[in-house]
């Protein structure tokens, strides 16, 4: 999954969306309005109870930061690492 500076997704590849349609009913029970159909343009603040946390985290990310998270039942193994264009530039982050 990647987003862009501002934290809004956008891009996920075929194998991380077939994962989270699998575990979209889990993830609902406690993020009710997540939809895996409409998280392309979505911010990823969906995904957290303190979005501030994750932003600070995430906008001071210089390489890869390895983490895991539980959502319902499941727990979800996360590498988050900054993107760069060939100007060295910040363009966003991945996980």
């Amino acid at each position: 999954m990647a987003v862009d500076n501002d934290l809004n997704i956008i891009y996920i590849n075929e194998a991380v969306k077939e994962f989270l349609l699998e575990v979209e009913a889990d993830i609902k029970k406690k993020l009710p309005n997540f939809n895996v159909a409409t998280l392309v343009g979505a911010n990823i603040d969906i995904f957290h109870k303190n979005p501030q946390h994750q932003r600070g985290m995430l906008a001071k990310l210089d390489r890869p930061y390895l983490t895991s998270i539980s959502i319902s039942n499941k727990v979800f193994n996360l590498r988050a690492f900054p993107l760069f264009d060939g100007k060295n530039t910040r363009i966003g982050s991945a996980v």
